[in-house]
């Protein structure tokens, strides 16, 4: 990346490593500030502003073209720390976290692209752990920047999905087997029903 810069004090051109650089150092102390109020967030103009008053070196370059790269400076230190992302409290003007931390956060943590947004709400809430912010007596929970909390809250909710039933179907009674009684021979001359004995008890005709 190519772009002009100077010290403030005397004009001398400053080239745009050195500049990053010295943008990069003044830049984390400018976010643990911010990390140290609880609820707090900045912008990348108004980090742009801050880094470039405290190092003394000055650009006329937009801070859209660099800030960036001061950006991802300071998250490539936490990460040597082992620190929330301080970046985390950069956001735009809606209140999203933008392309560059998601970038960053999915290269470090493919789940951080579910909700990358509440991502960088426990990013900051960790922050303001990290760097001696007065919490609320809770501990403090992960909250989005308020415009955006706004912005998800008037969202148009999605419809409810109607399930189709599957019409029950009866279970058939089960079929009960018919009990056959045995047939019992029978008198062929009176045709009563012969006891026991095969001996008609009416006539004289039926022999065994």
């Amino acid at each position: 990346m190519t772009f002009e810069a100077y010290r403030s004090d005397d004009g001398t051109a400053v080239d745009a490593a050195a500049a990053l650089e010295a943008w990069g150092r003044a830049a984390r102390p400018v976010l643990v500030q911010v990390a140290r109020r609880y609820g707090a967030v900045t912008t990348a103009n108004d980090i742009a502003h801050e880094v470039q008053v405290r190092s003394g070196v000055r650009t006329r370059v937009p801070a859209a073209v660099w800030i960036d790269d001061v950006l991802d400076g300071v998250d490539v230190e936490c990460v040597a720390r082992a620190e929330p992302l301080l970046s985390a409290f950069c956001v735009g003007p809606d209140g999203r976290i933008g392309d560059r931390y998601e970038r960053l956060a999915v290269s470090l943590d493919a789940t951080a692209a579910v909700d990358i947004e509440m991502h960088a709400a426990t990013q900051r809430l960790e922050a303001h752990q990290a760097h001696g912010a007065v919490l609320p007596v809770d501990g403090g929970r992960p909250a989005l920047p308020a415009q955006l909390a706004k912005l998800r809250a008037s969202a148009p909710k999605p419809a409810k999905t109607t399930r189709t039933r599957t019409p029950r179907t009866k279970t058939p009674a089960p079929i009960k087997a018919k009990k056959f009684e045995p047939t019992r021979a029978v008198c062929p001359t009176c045709f009563l029903q012969l006891p026991a004995t095969g001996r008609c008890d009416n006539c004289d005709d039926c022999d065994d």
